[in-house]
């Protein structure tokens, strides 16, 4: 319990951290949001005007107690560039980045756990080589060429779904899925590399035991040994990685939906940017860093509860 509401304090001291280089990294970013808005034909008076309404008249202090306040509460404004409500945008970007999400994690892990197994199987076989080579091709391509080619070959190829014709969720489930396997394919491959090379060497590792021999001569075969013994040991370290992969996951998925034209908050971060829409890349940088952050924590928390013996800093 201890243990849980430290990372808890960590966690939030985390993301206090973060809020405030955010603001501060948009606070000196060169770049008028009211000229953005009025454009350059506006007089300095309707300039001046709309920084008051906007509050960029303000002290910087000021405008960060009040922006961290309103996202506390909720209350994240209204974007500048859709002059909508933030939280009403959300509530359609962020289920799709979600699965998405979720379908790149799953396909990653049934992508690294059999190649990782298969390499600590045939460790030091030509096996072994050709799962290292593809490792560090998938962990070496950029995630947007990679998204490129997938378009290329099964979008306008092999026709195996049209590029750039999102299915919402709202008109087909199967469809809405069938597209966000490409792109989360796209997102799962470098991290299924990252992750298949580090689970194996684990696994090497864990076979060299003494534990393993003991199973070995009691008559189970040296498949049985791998995944009932082996591969259940390496997962408690391989765990650790999960936080840098959710990272990872978030990090391509917002080049990866521009490529793909998913309508997700990695697409709208990008477009927001462009705009200088502040208030709305303000509250997207959050919402990523707070899945970070709460996926790194649950993942220690996980760890600890798993094997107490373990000791996180």
């Amino acid at each position: 319990m201890r243990f849980a509401l430290k990372r808890l304090l960590t966690a939030l001291l985390t993301l206090l951290l973060v809020s405030l280089m955010t603001f501060a990294a948009f606070a000196i970013l060169p770049g008028d949001p009211a000229r953005v808005i009025l454009g350059q034909e506006a007089s300095v008076a309707q300039i001046d005007a709309l920084r008051t309404s906007l509050g960029l008249d303000r002290p910087l202090p000021e405008q960060y107690v009040s922006w961290l306040g309103g996202f506390l509460s909720g209350d994240n404004g209204e974007s500048i560039k859709y002059h909508q409500p933030i939280n009403e945008m959300l509530t359609s970007y962020i289920p799709v980045t979600a699965t998405l999400a979720a379908l790149a994690i799953v396909l990653m892990a049934l992508i690294a756990v059999p190649l990782a197994l298969l390499a600590a199987r045939f460790s030091g076989s030509w096996i072994d080589r050709v799962v290292s080579a593809f490792s560090t091709l998938s962990i070496s391509i950029p995630g947007f060429f990679l998204a490129v080619l997938l378009i290329w070959v099964f979008g306008l190829g092999l026709r195996l779904f049209v590029a750039g014709r999102y299915v919402p969720l709202s008109d087909d489930l199967l469809g809405f899925l069938g597209y966000l396997f490409w792109p989360a394919l796209a997102i799962a491959i470098p991290c299924a590399g990252m992750a298949a090379k580090y689970l194996r060497d684990s696994i090497v590792q864990q076979l060299q035991l003494d534990y393993i021999k003991t199973a070995l001569g009691k008559g189970n075969t040296a498949g049985q040994v791998l995944r009932r013994h082996a591969l259940k040991n390496s997962l408690i370290p391989a765990l650790t990685m999960l936080g840098m992969i959710v990272g990872d996951v978030f990090a391509g998925s917002i080049i990866v939906e521009s490529v793909f034209s998913v309508p997700g908050i990695g697409r709208l971060l990008v477009s927001s940017i462009s705009y200088r829409d502040f208030p709305m890349v303000e509250v997207l940088v959050m919402y990523i860093a707070c899945a970070v952050v709460a996926a790194n924590t649950l993942v220690d928390i996980a760890i600890k509860l798993i094997d107490p013996r373990i000791r996180l800093r």
